[in-house]
């Protein structure tokens, strides 16, 4: 979960579509900046990120400005509360439907 967590905040960061240093990004997350470069590198597979060679205050990473996520995104704590409350519910409707959609929180 913790991966999970970790791109999870930097896409929250990048939504802004600014440019932001590897080293911002690293403090924000709590991650050391060799994570956040491997983790921009997965991300770059499923998100137009781009990046920009220079120094630590010229180069970085943003979100190309053309992506955008239709609706809303929830947060890290919100989807802990929401598989939480699934978790709740398949006591009473232990359906195999109720427990992928817990493990696709997972």
């Amino acid at each position: 979960m913790r991966k999970l967590n970790t791109t999870y905040h930097i896409l929250e960061i990048l939504l802004d579509y600014k440019r932001h240093t590897i080293r911002s990004i690293s403090d924000k997350v709590g991650v050391s900046e060799r994570t956040i470069r491997n983790h921009i590198y997965e991300m770059s597979i499923l998100f137009p990120i781009e990046t920009y060679v220079g120094g630590r205050n010229t180069g970085g990473v943003q979100l190309n400005s053309s992506y955008f996520i239709n609706g809303q995104t929830f947060t890290v704590r919100e989807i802990h509360l929401i598989k939480k409350s699934l978790t709740f519910l398949q006591q009473s409707d232990p359906s195999e439907e109720l427990q992928n959609l817990i493990t696709k929180l997972t």
